[in-house]
């Protein structure tokens, strides 16, 4: 298992059920930019400290192989996590999966999508998928009871030209 930039916490994890504690059952190979976080919850086959740029940048130095002996896995696993991410009937009249599978549809693929901290975003991680680059504005702490903020470079009048379609979520 390979996870880059994420902070393997309750729901990234499914509540701590898709990966053994502490010691994964499958190899793990954890990529960080704080050293807070390595080790903190899962003991990793290979902790790296790098951010995502400087991760990446190493990785392109990487000669890939002829032959990828692990597409049909990979096939099944996308397989697998566009299934998963279809909202299936929950209990009442509010389908919050079929909320969010309806604002997929008609959102704009480069929507920056803003939300706050908790649990409850769990329904838009699962069911929205991202299609382009920044397009997500969320905190990754998980305070609760402040507002987000764009910083300024932001609200510049170049930025405010360019009209990106937004939807938050709270």
């Amino acid at each position: 298992m390979l996870a880059i930039c994420v902070r393997l916490g309750e729901v990234t994890t499914s509540g701590y059920t898709i990966i053994d504690l502490p010691t994964p059952s499958q190899r793990l190979v954890h990529v960080y930019p704080g050293m807070e976080e390595l080790g903190s919850v899962y003991r990793a086959d290979l902790a790296i400290n790098a951010g995502p740029n400087r991760f990446t940048d190493a990785v392109k130095q990487i000669e890939a192989p002829s032959a990828l002996p692990w597409s049909k896995w990979r096939r099944q696993l996308r397989d697998d996590y566009l299934a998963w991410s279809e909202p299936r009937p929950q209990p009442g009249a509010l389908q919050l999966g079929e909320i969010i599978r309806s604002l997929r549809a008609e959102l704009p693929q480069d929507t920056v999508v803003t939300n706050g901290a908790g649990n409850y975003t769990a329904w838009l991680h699962r069911h929205h998928r991202y299609c382009a680059p920044g397009s997500q504005l969320a905190p990754t702490s998980g305070s609760m009871g402040y507002r987000q903020r764009l910083p300024p470079s932001c609200c510049s009048p170049s930025a405010l030209q360019s009209h990106f379609p937004a939807m938050a979520v709270s």
